[in-house]
């Protein structure tokens, strides 16, 4: 991370060229607060700057992908650490993490509560929801 304030983050990514040259570009993203006593802050992408041409943006823009295609990331108080909405549900109620197995020799399901599920991002979102039951 480049820069953090309380309104905005910056995060500085740099892939040298052929010939080593370094060529920075930072992504602005903005935070928004989740309320007066909450002080937890959610991610978006808000823009990419820098590089020395448009080529050098949108391979940047790319780079900083897996940012846009995550799901949403909160930060507990202003030094915290970041986390999913489903990590700090598990911190909050253990019961709730997800547990895995084979069925099969080939074949992987994951629990949530008393259900089983295929894909590991349903099972998570069944144990969200579980948590604000």
């Amino acid at each position: 991370m480049v820069n953090v304030s309380p309104t905005r983050v910056q995060i500085r990514y740099s892939n040298p060229d052929e010939y080593g040259s370094e060529c920075p570009v930072i992504a602005h993203l903005p935070c928004y607060a989740l309320g007066a006593q909450d002080t937890q802050v959610v991610l978006d992408i808000l823009r990419v700057t820098g590089g020395r041409d448009e080529y050098d943006l949108d391979a940047a823009t790319q780079s900083f992908g897996q940012l846009i295609d995550c799901e949403p990331l909160f930060r507990k108080g202003w030094d915290g650490e970041w986390q999913t909405e489903y990590e700090i549900v598990v911190e909050r109620n253990p019961t709730l993490a997800i547990r895995s197995k084979w069925k099969d020799s080939c074949t992987q399901v994951w629990h949530s509560g008393d259900k089983e599920f295929k894909d590991y991002r349903e099972a998570q979102a069944h144990a969200i929801s579980l948590a604000s039951i």
